[in-house]
C-alpha cells in the first residue's frame, strides 16, 4: 500500500493503482471477522483506488470504491463514526458531481465538511484541501466572493499548517491567482496574478518535479492568463508543457493527453498560427491511428477538425473533402454495423414483422453530410451538394420526429428528463432548419430554382414559427427567398424565350 502511495505522489497512477489493488487481494483474503487493521487497511486501499480512478475522470468508478472506503465498517459507515468514513462520503459527492449526477456540490459537500471538522478540526490539511474542492465548485456556479473567501481562508491555513513551499500551498494561490483574473484590472489583487501563477509552478516543480500531475491545472490557469493578457508564446509554453505532463502521467495514448492538445491548438489559433494548429491536430491523429488503427470511430472528431481548419482557416476544400470523406466513410461502417445489430435484434424478438431499415447513414454522420454538401457547393458540385443535404435532411427529420414523441411521453415529475427532451427537439429543428436552408441555396445554384423554392419557403416558415418573424435568422432566411424570387421571375420568360 505505502508503494502505492508513493508512486500517486511522483504521478504515476496506473501503477500505483496495481499496488493498490494487489494491497486489497492480500487484505480480502483475511478470514472473517476482518480485524480493525485490516478493515482501515481495506478503505485506505479503496479510496487509493478511487483517487486513481479520478484523475483518469472515471468518476463513475471513482465515486463506487470511494463508497466502499466509506462502508467496509458496515452499520458504523452509516453513522459517519470516523473520520475516514466522513471524507469518504465527500469523495463520493464530488465525484458524483463531476460526473453530473448530482446538481448541487455546495450544500451536501459543505454539510460533509462541518462532520469532518468535528474530528479532525479546522487548519487540517485535509480539511484545506476539501474545502479547496468546495470553492472549486461555487466558483463553477459563478459564485465568486463566496469562492474567494474559501480560498483566502485556507491559504492562510495550509501556511500555518503546511509551509508555503507544499503543494497544497501552489494549488490555491494558482486558484486565486484565477479569481484575481477573472475580477479583471480593476480589482485590488490584478497586478500580482502573473507572479502568483509562477510562484504556484515553481512549487509544484521543486517539490514533485516537472512532470507531475498537480502541475496541469495550474499550467492551463497560467496558459490561459497568459493568452487573456497578450502573451501568446508564453500561452503557448504552458500548453506545449500541460501537453507533456499529461503524456507524462496517463500515457501518450491517452484521451486526457488529447484535452490537453486541443487546448494548445486554440493557443495557436488565438495566435493565428494556423500551420502550428493543423500540426498539432495532425500529430493527434497519427497516435489515434497508432493505438487504435485507422478505420477506429475515435479518429472521426480530429477528422472533422481538420476538415474545418482546411475549410476556414487555410482555404484548401480539396484537403477538407478528403478528411470528411474519411470520417464520413469510418461513420458508415459503424453506422452499418449497427443497422445488421438491429435487424438481428429485430428477427430475434419480432420476426413477424417487417425490419424497416434507417438507411445508409445514421444521426452521427450528419455532421460530415453538411460539411460536405458546403464544401461540394463552393467547388461548384452541386449534385454531390444535393445528394448530402438530402441524406442528413432525411435524418434529422426522423430525428426530430422520434424527438417530439419523446417529448410528449415524458413524466411531468421528471424535470431533468423533461429539459433534456426539450434541448433534444430544439437542437434537432435547427439542425433540420439549416439542412433545409443549404439545400434552397444549393439548388438555386444548380438552376433548380423550383425546388429551391419549396425548401426556402419550409425553412421560412419553421424559422417563423420557432423564433418569430422578427428573428435574425427568419430574416435572413427571407431574404434569400426574396432573391431566389427575383431571380425566379427573370429567368421563367428567358427560358420561354429560350425555348422558343
Amino acid at each position: 500500500m505505502m508503494e502505492g502511495y508513493c508512486l500517486s505522489g511522483q504521478g504515476n497512477y496506473e501503477l500505483a493503482e496495481k499496488a493498490f489493488r494487489g494491497c486489497l487481494e492480500v487484505c480480502l483474503q483475511e478470514p472473517d471477522p476482518p480485524s480493525s487493521q485490516n478493515l482501515m487497511l481495506r478503505s485506505m486501499c479503496l479510496k487509493g483506488i478511487a483517487t486513481c480512478r479520478e484523475v483518469v475522470h472515471d468518476f463513475v468508478e471513482a465515486a463506487i470504491h470511494y463508497k466502499q472506503a466509506a462502508t467496509v465498517w458496515g452499520a458504523e459507515s452509516e453513522m459517519g463514526g470516523h473520520p475516514m468514513i466522513a471524507e469518504n462520503n465527500l469523495h463520493v459527492v464530488r465525484s458524483r458531481w463531476k460526473d453530473g449526477l448530482l446538481d448541487d456540490l455546495v450544500a451536501p459537500y459543505d454539510e460533509g465538511l462541518k462532520v469532518l471538522k468535528t474530528f479532525l478540526g479546522e487548519g487540517h490539511p485535509t480539511i484545506s484541501l476539501l474545502s479547496m474542492d468546495l470553492a472549486d465548485a461555487l466558483l463553477a456556479d459563478n459564485l465568486m466572493d463566496e469562492s474567494e473567501t474559501i480560498f483566502t481562508e485556507v491559504e492562510k491555513q495550509i501556511e500555518s499548517s503546511c509551509g508555503k513551499d507544499h503543494p497544497l500551498y501552489a494549488r490555491v494561490i494558482a486558484s486565486l491567482a484565477k479569481i484575481y483574473e477573472l475580477r479583471g484590472s480593476s480589482g485590488q489583487n490584478y497586478g500580482i496574478v502573473l507572479s502568483k501563477m509562477h510562484s504556484a509552478v515553481d512549487i509544484v516543480v521543486r517539490c514533485l518535479g516537472p512532470l507531475h500531475s498537480d502541475l496541469h491545472p495550474i499550467l492551463v490557469k497560467y496558459g490561459e492568463v497568459c493568452q487573456a493578457r497578450g502573451m501568446h508564446e508564453m500561452a503557448q509554453m504552458c500548453h506545449v508543457w500541460a501537453v507533456q505532463v499529461q503524456a507524462a502521467t496517463h500515457g501518450p495514448g491517452s484521451p486526457l493527453v488529447d484535452s490537453a492538445r486541443e487546448q494548445l491548438v486554440e493557443a495557436f489559433l488565438k495566435q493565428e498560427e494556423y500551420i502550428k494548429a493543423k500540426q498539432t491536430l495532425l500529430s493527434l491523429l497519427a497516435v489515434r491511428e497508432q493505438s487504435h488503427g485507422e478505420d477506429h470511430s475515435i479518429l472521426c472528431p480530429i477528422l472533422f477538425r481538420l476538415a474545418e481548419f482546411e475549410m476556414h482557416y487555410l482555404d484548401d476544400l480539396e484537403g477538407a473533402k478528403a478528411f470528411l470523406v474519411r470520417s464520413l466513410t469510418i461513420k458508415k461502417a459503424v453506422a452499418r454495423e449497427r443497422e445488421d445489430e438491429r435487424h438481428r435484434q429485430h428477427m430475434l424478438w419480432k420476426p413477424n414483422e417487417p425490419f424497416v431499415s434507417s438507411g445508409e447513414y445514421d444521426l452521427d454522420c450528419c455532421p460530415e453530410l453538411v460539411r460536405l454538401g458546403e464544401v461540394n457547393q463552393a467547388v461548384e458540385e452541386f449534385k454531390e451538394a444535393e445528394r448530402f443535404l438530402k441524406a442528413a435532411c432525411r435524418i434529422y427529420t426522423a430525428e426530430l420526429e422520434e424527438a417530439v414523441k419523446a417529448q410528449s411521453g415524458t413524466s411531468t415529475l421528471h424535470h431533468r428528463q423533461q429539459e433534456h427532451v426539450r434541448d433534444r427537439v430544439d437542437k434537432d429543428r435547427l439542425q433540420l432548419l439549416n439542412v433545409k436552408r443549404l439545400l434552397g441555396s444549393v439548388l438555386s445554384e444548380k438552376g433548380a430554382l423550383t425546388e429551391a423554392k419549396t425548401w426556402y419557403q419550409e425553412a421560412h416558415a419553421e424559422a417563423a414559427a420557432q423564433f418569430g418573424a422578427e428573428h435574425p435568422r427568419t430574416l435572413a432566411i427571407k431574404t434569400s427567398l426574396a432573391a431566389l424570387l427575383r431571380a425566379q421571375e427573370a429567368y421563367i420568360p428567358s427560358q420561354a424565350l429560350y425555348r422558343k
